[in-house]
């Protein structure tokens, strides 16, 4: 799963990068598609009202011992906590979502510049191996 969000829970999200915005439009919190990350504090205001339909698609929120193996990329190191400058697409989302997969007993990996632990440059050959008994 390339740069692809692990959370809809604004709370989650604005803790793990402070200026994120993105997620409310999935909810119905958009006027146009040109202002789709403009209601933001709208969707956080209804975070509680929201919270069984997050809990229905957030992938974090699904996470079960059952998963199967899972990868994750992105371009730009991890800073969990901090503002990033694509707070859409920021490795936070990743390292939120591995330590919640780690703790489940699923395998993950995590690509990132400064990330040690991978085994894989990237998704596909993670998948690649994974498929082939690797993982």
């Amino acid at each position: 799963m390339s740069g692809a969000q692990t959370t809809l829970d604004p709370v989650q999200m604005t803790e793990w990068t402070p200026n994120s915005r993105y997620g409310g439009h999935a909810f119905g919190f958009m006027d146009s598609p040109d202002a789709r990350d403009a209601r933001f504090a709208d969707f956080l205001a209804a975070r509680d009202r929201l919270l069984p339909e997050i809990g229905r698609y957030s992938p974090y929120a699904l996470v079960s011992a059952d998963d199967p193996p899972a990868s994750r990329t992105r371009g730009t190191p991890a800073a969990v906590g901090k503002p990033a400058d694509d707070p859409t697409h920021t490795a936070n989302f990743g390292v939120k979502l591995k330590e919640r997969l780690d703790a489940a007993g699923v395998p993950c990996e995590l690509v990132y510049p400064g990330s040690e632990a991978a085994r894989h440059p990237g998704d596909l050959e993670f998948l690649v191996d994974t498929l082939r008994g690797g993982e």
